[in-house]
């Protein structure tokens, strides 16, 4: 190929750009009367003024100008009023909230006897070269981010992309399809997002691996975004039209790395945690057999030698009597305390009747104890529970009585025991002073972090609601199959 026909096929192509330029400018024209009303305008004029055609009809055109240009546009249509007139002036338009400087170029004929201005507005020079820079720096900076950014059609084909793809310079990759890029079990989750923002107009955000072209090992915080249309965006209730979706792919790998190390340290926390629990429990038990059989056993032999060393004495060493007597109530005492401890360290009833039992019996102790009017409300006989669940909610329904007796001044206390879609509920609710915030998460909390502890071990959560003057009501939620995460607490429905 010559230099003459290379020469000639950029004429053709500028002549064929200029020529496109003109109907774009041609099209967006306005007509006026001969007193400055507007009687016809382009739907692209519309476009472009940002309003319909039917509100801009028999309204002044002065009105579209800013206060402090219509002076010259008033100069300007009355120079060129005659028929065969034109001329070109810059005006200030207010278009929306916004003002914009444009080129006006005006052609008056004749139209029945009277005067026809035709307007033809385009943008200026300055305001396309300014807006020519900002995309230019805008396009700039997308490139040197590091995070990946691509723009699709709806048809799902890349109009641009900042990186790379697949060995492919950003130039290549435009025009191809994006959903080449994206591994088999990704295409779904892309195309739904990728649809609902072209149909709803929102944004989509999930966590993902990244593209074909990624390691498998990188992890990647999406959003798939829509981007409206130019001028498209009236302040209506429906979300504008969008021309492309804008994904977005922010590398998040150490994050994640983190997240799952601490998740990781979390889950062995509590596993070490259990299993002290069960050995402290195991404990618990072995230390109150030993002190039912051994130490009890040994106090009532105590006590019977007692009763043969008193009936041995003669009736007129009534000194000696009394002490043994004496000693024979100190060995009821004993025996009696040592019977509370075992039963506190390992609850019988706990083990022969099961929770419900326990905590009926308790309930009544701490009435007795204290004066507290307490009141236990299920609505089954027994909650069949593994022996681990039954002993952590046991030992949480010990620590918040125990927090009523020192804390809440409360006169009444009502406790319910529930099963609710596979989970295991314990609600104690008193009429106390209540918890503050503070308390709530203060780190000498112990006995809130204890429990809180115990129900997370097994999957369970713990909810604590109250303040200054309402009591304090808590609710443990405990699944009867272990979870590996804790759920959010929820109320069930009202033991009555």
């Amino acid at each position: 190929m010559g230099i003459a026909s290379v020469f000639e096929e950029r004429l053709d192509g500028a002549r064929r750009l200029r020529q496109t330029v003109r109907r774009t400018s041609e099209d967006c024209r306005v007509s006026l009367d001969d007193l400055g009303y507007i009687e016809e305008v382009t739907s692209n004029a519309a476009r472009f003024l940002q309003s319909s055609r039917d509100s801009l009809l028999r309204t002044p055109f002065a009105n579209l100008v800013s206060e402090e240009y219509r002076r010259l546009w008033l100069t300007h249509f009355l120079a060129c009023r005659k028929p065969g007139e034109r001329g070109n002036t810059r005006l200030v338009l207010d278009i929306g909230r916004s003002k914009r400087t444009v080129d006006v170029s005006s052609e008056t004929s004749s139209r029945l006897g009277k005067p026809h201005f035709v307007v033809t507005l385009h943008e200026s020079s300055r305001t396309l070269e300014r807006k020519n820079q900002g995309r230019g720096t805008l396009s700039s900076l997308v490139h040197h981010i590091y995070d990946l950014v691509i723009t699709v059609d709806r048809r799902g084909n890349v109009t641009f992309t900042n990186q790379p793809l697949l060995e492919r310079l950003p130039g290549q990759v435009i025009g191809t399809s994006f959903y080449d890029y994206v591994r088999p079990y990704d295409l779904k989750r892309f195309r739904m997002a990728i649809d609902h923002a072209f149909t709803s107009g929102a944004s989509t955000d999930f966590i993902n691996g990244g593209l074909a072209c990624f390691p498998h090992s990188k992890h990647f915080r999406v959003r798939v975004k829509p981007l409206p249309l130019n001028g498209s965006a009236r302040r209506v209730r429906k979300a504008p039209e969008a021309e492309m979706a804008m994904i977005l792919f922010g590398d998040i790998t150490d994050q994640h790395r983190a997240e799952e190390a601490l998740n990781r340290m979390h889950q062995n926390r509590l596993r070490v945690a259990r299993r002290a629990n069960l050995i402290r429990e195991e404990e618990r038990k072995r230390l109150a057999l030993e002190l039912h059989d051994q130490v009890g056993q040994s106090l009532t032999a105590l006590k019977i030698d007692l009763s043969l060393a008193k009936r041995k004495l003669k009736s007129r060493d009534r000194d000696s009597k009394l002490a043994l007597q004496s000693a024979e109530s100190t060995v009821d005492e004993l025996v009696k305390t040592i019977r509370e401890l075992s039963a506190e360290l390992r609850p019988p009833l706990l083990d022969d009747l099961g929770l419900v039992a326990a905590l009926q019996f308790q309930m009544e102790v701490f009435e007795k104890r204290t004066g507290i009017v307490a009141t236990f409300k299920t609505k089954t006989e027994e909650v069949s529970t593994r022996t681990e669940i039954a002993m952590a909610v046991f030992r949480v329904f010990q620590e918040i009585m125990t927090n009523v007796i020192r804390h809440s001044h409360a006169s009444q206390v009502e406790v319910g025991l529930a099963l609710h879609r596979g989970c295991v509920f314990l609600t104690v609710s008193d009429n106390g002073r209540g918890i503050t915030e503070e308390q709530l998460y203060s780190p000498k909390s112990l006995g809130l972090m204890g429990i809180r502890e115990r129900a997370e071990q097994l999957g369970g959560a713990i909810h604590i609601q109250g303040g200054p003057t309402v009591g304090t009501t808590v609710v443990m939620q405990v699944p009867l199959a272990t979870r590996r995460a804790a759920p959010t607490p929820e109320r069930p429905a009202t033991v009555r």
